[in-house]
């Protein structure tokens, strides 16, 4: 068996992260020898240490653009390399590409892979200076030929990345989940967790519903503001958004600014919040940029309807492109919820349609296609 050690620059709780760690579990029940790797943060750490998959920190992996945090760190990984025997190497951040030179310089020479988790930095709508981007096509142009083979978790991605002359030997795998470790609560067991985290009753309240960090990516403010009218029309609407981040405090000040208190509530963090979903009557992902959203695949495999903007492998993933729109379109995003909101049968239709689809998704048929570029 190889043995595979798998990067990835923060530690966090993120969808690149879970990734990560369905990746890891299910090499490990393969029998793989499989160390994770990571910089900073505990969430990762945490969940890997409960399966006894072993983890290593490295001092100076960061998310930095500092040559000498980074060529620290690609010493640190050549002697890890060199000390632990590392056949594969697999990379699935952009800092963790500076790896690449380490298994370049090491005695091993490991087979290098990298998995585009989404197009961050070279992402047109990516909220970042010309001169990160420029740094970022630097080190793309510089590292990714060092490395064997290069992943892409959508088409959507692969096309927009191929534009670059630094993508070659490129392949899409996508994220998969593990049906089998799904837990879902039913229905009503989740309207009653919501109840009471809010206050008030939900019954016959049609529940608009998001899990996510509250940051730039993931571009809530386009549902907070759209929500003035979903109000106006359907009045028996709320909104819930699970997860916290950078522009909690802005999320809040724009809610109390359009009076819509007792209309949308941030929920906070709540652990596997996945777990919540079927309380939701429909799902809305209103991202700038994705990869492959894991929230988006789980709301597919928990089987309910599901509003997205045409963002990374959306259109690869929903079931129905009726239920797409074009990035912060406010008229097309209306459309899906007119559609939607006031038929249940639809509902339930387009609910049952994402659960067959979410079968084109599952964590084998990605752990496979991994284990064959290795």
């Amino acid at each position: 068996m190889k043995n595979i050690l798998i990067l990835i620059t923060k530690a966090e709780v993120g969808g690149a992260q879970m990734s990560v760690f369905n990746l890891a579990r299910k090499l490990k029940e393969k029998g793989f020898p499989i160390t994770v790797g990571f910089g900073t943060g505990t969430f990762l750490a945490d969940k890997l240490k409960d399966l006894n998959i072993p983890t290593k920190r490295f001092s100076y992996l960061k998310r930095t653009i500092s040559p000498y945090t980074n060529i620290r760190f690609i010493f640190e990984t050549k002697k890890y390399i060199d000390t632990h025997n590392i056949d594969v190497i697999h990379l699935n951040s952009t800092n963790t590409l500076f790896a690449a030179i380490a298994a370049k310089l090491s005695n091993n020479k490991p087979n290098v892979i990298f998995t585009h988790r989404g197009l961050s930095l070279l992402d047109k709508d990516y909220k970042q200076s010309a001169l990160i981007r420029l740094y970022a096509k630097i080190s793309f142009t510089l590292l990714l030929p060092l490395v064997h083979h290069q992943v892409f978790v959508s088409k959507e991605n692969q096309t927009q990345a191929q534009r670059f002359s630094f993508v070659k030997n490129d392949t899409v795998i996508y994220n998969g989940l593990d049906q089998q470790l799904l837990k879902f609560y039913p229905k009503e067991q989740a309207h009653e967790f919501f109840e009471k985290k809010i206050g008030q009753s939900l019954q016959n309240k049609t529940i608009i519903g998001s899990i996510g960090r509250l940051a730039y990516q993931k571009n809530y403010e386009f549902l907070i503001k759209e929500f003035l009218t979903i109000k106006e029309k359907y009045p028996q609407t709320v909104c819930l958004i699970i997860g916290t981040g950078p522009e909690e405090t802005r999320y809040k000040e724009l809610i109390q600014k359009y009076n819509l208190t007792k209309d949308i509530y941030l929920l906070g963090n709540i652990p596997e919040a996945y777990r919540y979903m079927k309380g939701f009557n429909i799902f809305v992902l209103p991202s700038r940029y994705e990869g492959l959203s894991i929230t988006l695949l789980e709301a597919l495999f928990a089987g309910i309807p599901i509003i997205s903007s045409q963002v990374g492998g959306a259109q690869e993933t929903i079931a129905n492109n009726s239920c797409l729109y074009p990035l912060n379109d406010s008229i097309r995003f209306q459309e899906a919820l007119n559609t939607l909101i006031p038929s249940k049968e639809l509902q339930e239709k387009l609910g049952k349609e994402n659960k067959k689809n979410s079968s084109i998704f599952n964590i084998d048929h990605t752990v496979d296609s991994y284990i064959k570029l290795y």
